[in-house]
């Protein structure tokens, strides 16, 4: 990749976890229910939690679903990976329950007493222990995977075989494309011992790598099962997702707010130069939530992503050495979008057109386009959402092997 500019951010050491007992089981559930397993906590052994009628099950069952078939089963510390068999394989848009997360609960008995509670969001990502293995499956093999939710708890002293439920159970909905698939490939077999390696290392993150990393998945998950019903807001979605991991990334960073405030608005430090040692903190403070958000998200794809893919179209190929550029270009389209109203250029959410030899493009290929009331130049329509997906996943794991080192 010669000739390419690598905008480069200061290097930061991975970190480990460093969270005291107390706060050990701060974070996601799935997360902090592994590492209570790894400390030694026996699984659940009573239903009942102390001085309430909160009955909690012994283990669980949640259905995940994907229109790609996935071979393989993993056992993770307390979770099971399981797979079903089902007679669905590889039909794009027609998800079935591909598997099954069994968990057996380690966690001490939560604190339901209300008297202290304030607002706190610090581990909120929007879903329960299924979404979240969910989320990190897509992310890790590339496909599509929800939570269809519980389909069996065990109690202590019920049935062993636990109890089958459909009271949080409901089959996600997938709108499949209407001609060709905006993702070609989308529902090709995927194995789980693909993302073994890198599954096994969740646990070994800290409590806020953990959080910002589910939520990052999240919506990168979001992203592909969505990109046939309406793949302009997937567009919005994997751009969130590597906000989301860019703004963690770079506030890992060992540095003060001062020096922050001098990295991201040196224009800024230095018209404050001749301010006192306290001004100059308290204005970095203020500012430190506004600092460059688009150069964070440039920086943390040209950090972690791992240059073009293997198989590539013979015509419609995307200059690689252009991707600071055309990041500039999705992230300026995106800010529209949500900002101004004005959507996602048709061309980037349009099915990619084939090269004749059996790969799909990466690009547009015209100088110009119009219609439906717009114009475009090539240079505003830089690549299709299969080629942003491909960029944002590589990153996204990258990122994820980082913290893990």
């Amino acid at each position: 990749m010669s000739g390419r500019r690598m905008a480069k951010s200061p290097r930061r050491e991975p970190r480990k976890s460093s969270e005291s007992s107390e706060d050990r089981f701060r974070g996601p559930h799935g997360w902090a229910n592994w590492n209570a397993f790894k400390d030694g906590l026996p699984p659940r052994a009573k239903a009942q939690v102390a001085g309430t009628t909160q009955v909690l099950p012994t283990w669980t069952e949640h259905s995940l679903y994907s229109d790609s078939y996935i071979a393989g089963e993993l056992e993770l510390g307390p979770d099971r990976l399981l797979i079903t068999i089902p007679n669905i394989h590889e039909e794009v848009g027609r998800p079935a329950m591909q598997l099954v997360l069994r968990w057996h609960d380690h966690l001490p008995d939560p604190d339901y007493s209300a008297a202290e509670w304030k607002t706190d969001v610090s581990d909120y990502h929007g879903g329960d222990i299924g979404d979240e293995f969910a989320s990190l499956l897509a992310l890790l093999l590339g496909c599509r995977m929800r939570s269809g939710g519980v389909t069996r708890r065990f109690y202590v002293g019920k049935d062993p075989a636990g109890s089958p439920s459909e009271t949080d159970h409901a089959p996600p909905v997938l709108i499949p494309p209407q001609d060709r698939p905006v993702l070609p490939r989308i529902a090709e077999s995927r194995s789980l011992g693909d993302c073994e390696q890198l599954l096994r290392s969740y646990p070994d993150l800290s409590a806020s790598q953990a959080v910002a990393l589910v939520r990052a998945a999240r919506q990168y998950a979001d992203a592909l099962w969505i990109a046939d019903a309406d793949p302009r807001v997937a567009w919005i979605k994997l751009v969130g997702a590597l906000e989301t991991a860019a703004n963690h990334w770079d506030g890992g960073i060992d540095e003060t707010s001062v020096e922050r405030l001098k990295r991201h608005r040196p224009t800024v430090f230095d018209a404050l130069g001749s301010c006192s040692d306290d001004a100059m903190k308290a204005i970095a403070d203020e500012l430190a939530h506004t600092f460059n958000v688009v150069r964070k998200f440039k920086d943390f794809v040209l950090e972690f992503e791992s240059g073009p893919p293997q198989n590539r179209p013979v015509i419609g190929e995307f200059e690689w050495t252009d991707l600071e550029r055309a990041l500039g270009v999705i992230y300026n389209w995106r800010s529209r979008d949500l900002h101004d109203g004005i959507p996602f250029p048709p061309q980037l959410c349009a099915p990619p057109q084939s090269d004749g030899e059996g790969q799909f493009m990466e690009k547009f290929p015209a100088s110009a386009v119009a219609g439906g009331g717009g114009v475009w130049e090539a240079q505003e329509l830089p690549m299709y959402l299969h080629s942003f997906v491909y960029i944002a996943g590589e990153a996204l794991r990258g990122w994820w092997r980082s913290m893990s080192l």
